[in-house]
């Protein structure tokens, strides 16, 4: 039986998701997942019932190198003084599949690409996402911009790490909560705003923030936009 999209996977079922055939067999004692995407095929044997297949921020697949997400905007943002801006748009997201918080396999649906946010001797690497540009799956997602400094603000990027996003999903439909950015002359911070979507399945939450950063709830773009 072959399924459209996220959901549970199971022995006798198959789901086709953002090109790749995942399903889950039975053979000998062991459960098989089985991953196919453009003819390459990857297996690991499963002792357990079920394993659930979800969008993940988009840090999940290798090389993993760093959970802090830069989001490039397809055409530059200027914002007066005082004013907001608000930008419904769409973000890639990793095929993967979990037993409870355990990522068994991630799939990028994108060329995986880092970018360095800041100078060399203190800047950060971040996985480089061009929105606009995914092939499905994608998350549909609203980033909300506001000036409250004194001059202008040209928009470029939007740095934040990934445990700000939260995903849900519906079939092959995946909603994302908005982010928001207060941006203060060429400093900006960013925060996560509510997941709003109704009638669909919470992903599980795979990042967790750092003790330091649970009580700040927000990140500090240091480097501009």
């Amino acid at each position: 039986m072959v399924q459209e999209g996220f959901g549970d996977l199971r022995a006798g079922v198959e789901r086709r998701v953002g090109g790749c055939n995942l399903r889950m067999y039975r053979d000998g004692g062991f459960n098989v997942y089985e991953r196919e995407c453009g003819g390459d095929i990857r297996r690991v044997r499963v002792a357990g019932d079920k394993l659930e297949v979800v969008p993940a921020p988009p840090v999940m697949a290798e090389p993993r190198v760093s959970n802090i997400i830069m989001l490039r905007l397809p055409e530059p943002l200027v914002v007066s003084p005082g004013s907001e801006a608000s930008i419904e748009t769409s973000i890639p997201v990793d095929i993967v599949v979990v037993m409870g918080s355990l990522v068994v396999d991630a799939i990028p649906t994108y060329r995986v690409k880092y970018a360095l946010y800041g100078n060399v001797d203190k800047g950060v690497i971040t996985r480089f996402v061009k929105l606009g540009e995914c092939r499905a799956p994608c998350a549909s997602m609203r980033i909300v911009v506001r000036n409250s400094g004194g001059k202008p603000v040209r928009i470029e990027r939007i740095v934040f790490p990934a445990y700000m996003l939260s995903l849900c999903y519906n079939g092959s439909l995946v909603y994302a909560n908005s982010i928001f950015v207060n941006a203060v002359d060429d400093v900006g911070s960013v925060q996560p705003g509510r997941l709003e979507a109704q009638e669909c399945r919470l992903a599980p939450q795979l990042l967790r923030a750092p003790i330091f950063e649970r009580q700040r709830q927000k990140f500090l773009m240091l480097y501009g936009f």
